[in-house]
């Protein structure tokens, strides 16, 4: 149903029909708020509104996704600590089951369903998961670690 109107229940209401010239707009108005220079960059960080229509909310991921050539489905037993490591590419993660605890130095995240997060390229960083996780996995070239 094109263009029909939003359900008035909601005041910050959204259009719900979208091109890709907006979606790409609204992630680069998000990055122009947001500090990219840091080693690991969050859902927190580059916050976009979701698209609405009554009780459906589209949550946009605000990372340039199409950057990313390869992508996997990780799944990581409870448990388990990947030692710290690091990746000559900017790794890109959205947690679909689970939980996990990224550290860098010197921060600790916690990231749950529906979180994503990029750790940027040459940063060093651990993953610790108490529950288990399944991510999807993000790569521009290659999965390789630096240790």
């Amino acid at each position: 149903m094109p263009n029909e109107s939003i359900a008035t229940d909601n005041p910050e209401t959204t259009e719900f029909e979208d091109t890709l010239s907006q979606y790409i707009k609204r992630i680069e108005d998000a990055e122009a708020k947001a500090d990219l220079s840091r080693g690991v960059v969050t859902f927190r960080d580059l916050e976009i509104p979701p698209l609405t229509d009554g009780r459906i909310a589209r949550r946009q991921i605000g990372w340039r996704l199409y950057q990313h050539l390869m992508y996997y489905l990780i799944k990581v037993e409870a448990g388990t600590r990947v030692e710290k490591h690091f990746h000559n590419e900017d790794i890109f993660r959205l947690v679909t089951s689970g939980s996990l605890i990224l550290r860098t130095n010197p921060d600790e995240m916690e990231f749950h369903e529906g979180d994503w997060f990029v750790v940027r390229e040459g940063t060093a960083y651990e993953i610790e998961t108490c529950t288990g996780y399944t991510a999807l996995a993000g790569y521009k070239m290659a999965c390789k670690t630096q240790h």
